[in-house]
């Protein structure tokens, strides 16, 4: 038992152990703000992992002023017995409720594309709507809405309120000499700009009484120019401690930014827990309860800084996500978070649900509690051992069932395997470590090697075959080309590439692409990286800003919008809108796309999963395969 089993307190509450699951917009609310089912049974699962304080993801306390068009809503007393219903649940399993009330200033309406676009000031954010400067009596009705909201969460069962004040959202707007552009009492100096944040936290004491704590999401650095930085942080940290604030949730990062939530939500690229030197010289100074966030994946790390006294609290976000019993599991036995933010963060932008890449079950809780043993122990083949193929496999062995897994390579894993040879991904590899346990752990007969399928002649044997046979690459038109031309992840192999520094022209942008082009120049290769896409790094969404850097930081050329052409010996075309260039190189990377590899004649009634599907991402072969080995009858 650690440090992060221990109780401990914030303000007059006694949290049962200091493992927090922060405000995370899920989505799985209904389209009027209500709470569901499906979020319930998330919160549940959450609380029976083992944290201690569960904080809700943001409640709104109007209807306008949300980010999401399916988010948490208590503006209204319609709202109180589903949240009641929510707290009830957390209660039931030995957790405590911590309701976080928001209000982002250029959101939207539930189920609606309208803006709401208010705030400090007339400033328009890097990626949202131009904001209308909030007059005084708009801020005195947010006060009494925020107000409100508070004492409706803690009438329905809620432990603590949380106010967020960070993130580019409203409160912490007000406060940042970035977005606080304001001339009158509201703005200025950081004591003027905090004045609306201290109404609303002074508003909220007098709604829930003195005996309920209040905790702030609050940022240790914007991460844009002219924003806060750790020492105004620390003089804001002060003023709220000095108004009654009981703890403060340490964050980093705005949303409206250039770096956009890469820099609240760092990915596989970032260290573990880049944001706890900051977070410790804060609760130094300040000597205020505080609850770190920051990309802690590890146990290791959670002990660290708590023995450290970096913080008094460790909320882990996304790798709950990854594996909601977190706070119970040994290091070895937890589902890993790899950092990819497809399934959470990529979900928030085009708000969506969220899902999670190494957690299918993520948002179907009940639907996975009601799998059922597989009758009469059936025999299953699954051919491919990537992560379709393994998790499916998986899936069906842990329902009882006689399983053989199928791949002609010497070790499992796919083209998934190669990831984390890639600079910035390394974090990858932790997942199909995993796996690999897992398989060796099971009842799964492994059989690999290019002789290894004998499916063929065990066919008749099965009671279904399931086909993750992969994807194979889209060739480029070469065949006039006298240099090499390696295809898709081949480049990790190729001897051409381990005679010392060669220039590589890569084909294609995509996620093979930029991978190919950061592990060649990482190891000395002069790159230029080309697609025909006038923005191929959009796909990219929360890792877009790292993708950039980590292509600029190896000298790596991008050229979007162009065609390359082979045109005969070492010498390629490359065609951008109506010019055309001739280049000469020495190698080239292809990365134009895959397409699902054929299928043997024995194979054709096979269930098709993963990329043999349909070519897609790791998130959706893994969800495939799972949800097929949970649920095939």
């Amino acid at each position: 038992m650690g440090l992060i089993h221990e109780p401990g307190r914030i303000g007059s509450l006694t949290v049962p152990r200091r493992s927090v699951f922060p405000a995370m917009l899920m989505n799985y609310c209904s389209d009027r703000g209500e709470v569901t089912e499906r979020l319930i049974g998330f919160y549940r699962r959450l609380a029976r992992g083992g944290f201690g304080l569960i904080v809700t993801e943001c409640i709104f306390p109007q209807f306008k002023g949300g980010i999401a068009t399916r988010g948490l809503a208590l503006y209204d007393d319609r709202f109180i017995p589903g949240f009641r219903r929510l707290a009830a649940a957390v209660h039931e399993e030995g957790a405590l409720l911590g309701a976080q009330i928001f209000f982002d200033g250029a959101g939207r309406t539930f189920a609606s594309e309208e803006t709401v676009s208010i705030g400090p000031s007339d400033l328009t954010p890097w990626n949202g709507p131009f904001m209308r400067p909030m007059r005084h009596d708009d801020l005195e009705i947010m006060t009494a809405d925020f107000a409100a909201a508070s004492r409706r969460a803690i009438a329905c069962g809620a432990d603590l309120i949380e106010l967020h004040m960070g993130h580019g959202h409203l409160l912490g707007r007000f406060a940042s000499p970035y977005w606080n552009r304001r001339e009158d009492e509201f703005g200025g100096l950081t004591d003027a700009r905090m004045r609306f944040p201290l109404m609303v936290l002074a508003a909220v004491r007098d709604a829930v009484g003195d005996q309920v704590p209040i905790t702030a999401r609050f940022c240790l650095s914007e991460q844009i120019e002219g924003g806060i930085e750790l020492p105004e942080a620390i003089a804001i940290g002060k003023i709220l401690k000095r108004a009654g604030l009981d703890a403060i949730h340490t964050s980093v990062g705005t949303g409206t930014s250039p770096k956009g939530l890469a820099s609240i939500f760092p990915t596989s690229f970032a260290a573990e827990a880049p944001f706890a030197r900051w977070a410790a010289e804060f609760k130094r100074d300040v000597g205020i309860t505080t609850i770190f966030a920051g990309k802690v994946t590890s146990h290791g790390t959670a002990e660290r800084l708590l023995a450290e006294g970096a913080a008094d609290f460790i909320s882990v976000g996304r790798a709950a996500l990854a594996d909601p019993d977190w706070p119970s599991r040994t290091p070895d036995q937890t589902v890993p978070c790899i950092g990819c933010n497809q399934g959470c963060t990529d979900s928030l932008i085009s708000r969506k649900e969220i899902v999670c890449t190494v957690n299918p079950s993520l948002g179907f809780e009940a639907e996975f509690a009601s799998v059922v043993a597989a009758k009469g122990q059936p025999r299953y083949g699954v051919i491919g051992a990537g992560p379709a193929g393994i998790t499916c496999a998986l899936a069906l062995s842990d329902r009882g069932a006689s399983v053989t897994l199928y791949d002609t390579a010497e070790e499992i894993g796919g083209l998934y395997r190669y990831c984390e040879k890639i600079p910035g991904k390394e974090q990858y590899g932790r997942y199909m470590t995993w796996l690999q346990e897992r398989v060796q752990s099971s009842s799964i007969v492994l059989k690999l090697g290019p002789d290894a399928i004998s499916a063929e002649e065990d066919a008749a044997g099965f009671d279904q075959l399931f086909w993750a046979g992969g994807s194979v690459p889209k060739q480029w038109p070469s065949e006039d080309l006298s240099i090499p031309v390696i295809d898709g992840w081949e480049f990790l192999d190729a001897p051409e590439l381990l005679q010392g520094p060669r220039h590589v022209v890569v084909v294609g942008a995509g996620q093979i692409g930029c991978d190919a082009a950061i592990w060649l120049a990482n190891n000395g290769h002069s790159v230029i990286l080309c697609d025909r896409d006038d923005d191929p790094l959009g796909a990219f969404r929360a890792r877009r800003f790292d993708y950039e850097r980590a292509l600029l930081d190896r000298m790596v050329t991008l050229h979007p919008s162009t065609e390359v052409v082979a045109k005969g010996g070492d010498t390629i075309l490359l065609r951008k809108n109506q010019e055309v260039t001739e280049h000469s190189t020495e190698i080239i990377v292809t990365a134009v796309g895959r397409v699902s590899r054929t299928r043997p004649v024995f194979a054709t009634q096979a269930i098709a999963i993963g990329d043999a599907a349909r070519v897609g991402t790791a998130l959706e072969a893994i969800r495939q395969g799972t949800f097929h080995g949970a649920f095939t009858v």
